[in-house]
């Protein structure tokens, strides 16, 4: 893939769960690292989810290769648009070493799913 592909300003983001004082546990999401990568759209999808309709949008975010990254993560893209500022979440379904060559990561990911 050329570089030139990768125009995406992404934030890898890593879970640090914390114990509250009711004896659960909460997620805070935490910076791994700013990366450039490539967003391609694979399709969508909607489901019922309780009385909701739930939409789904499936991505493939190409990145260069880094070590430690995997479904766990999750991708977010923040870009502004006509003066107003937007974040999109990507959660990571699958990684993928392309070509086992230790040069780029393919993550398939969900959009529109919480986590």
């Amino acid at each position: 893939m050329s570089v030139g592909k990768m125009r995406y300003r992404l934030t890898l983001q890593s879970p640090t769960r914390t114990s509250d004082n009711a004896g659960g546990v909460s997620v805070a999401w935490t910076e791994v690292a700013k990366i450039w990568g490539s967003i391609e759209t694979k399709g969508g999808s909607e489901q019922f989810f309780g009385d909701q309709l739930e939409g789904r949008s499936q991505h493939v975010i190409t990145i260069r290769f880094r070590r430690g990254v995997t479904n766990a993560n999750r991708i977010l893209y923040s870009f502004e648009s006509k003066g107003t500022a937007y974040t999109r979440t990507f959660n990571i379904t699958r990684v993928e070493n392309v070509n086992e060559k230790n040069a780029y990561l393919r993550l398939y990911c969900n959009e529109g799913v919480a986590t």
